[in-house]
């Protein structure tokens, strides 16, 4: 990418205690995964989570990605979220893609993105919404591409 820029937002959690959380995962040299998921579990058992992201703005040379959304979090097992993702080019791009060694290997996911997409003119949309262990795009059930889905 030639540019990246996003606004990432997390309400619901006290910042004090996510903070420190956040650093004892950084900072130790040795893992504690069960202790920091407690912890971190602790703190979605105070109050649902909101963790999004606004403003994305990805610039990837012949196309160009903007978007954003949210996933509000009430339990581990209690997820919901929305986003909005559009991306103008994405034609330019699989074509790009399609002549670089290095890339070729990621053009079927970007062939399988863009059939699961709403073509706007040049623009690639997808509307995309999870809740109760279902996953919709533009209107479309993903559920069973879920990992462990039945």
């Amino acid at each position: 990418p030639h540019h990246i820029g996003l606004r990432p937002r997390l309400t619901g959690v006290p910042i004090e205690d996510a903070t420190q959380l956040l650093l004892r995962a950084i900072d130790s040299d040795e893992p504690h995964g069960d202790e920091l998921t407690e912890q971190a579990m602790a703190l979605l058992r105070k109050a649902p989570v909101t963790v999004g992201v606004d403003g994305v703005d990805v610039d990837l040379g012949p196309a160009h990605l903007r978007g954003g959304g949210e996933m509000r979090i009430a339990a581990a097992n209690d997820m919901s979220g929305h986003a909005d993702i559009t991306v103008i080019g994405l034609d330019a791009l699989i074509k790009q893609a399609s002549a670089v060694p290095e890339l070729k290997s990621g053009v079927p996911f970007l062939l399988m993105a863009k059939g699961f997409g709403v073509q706007e003119g040049n623009a690639t949309r997808w509307k995309i919404s999870y809740s109760g262990k279902k996953i919709m795009v533009n209107d479309n059930d993903l559920s069973s591409m879920l990992p462990g889905a039945k």
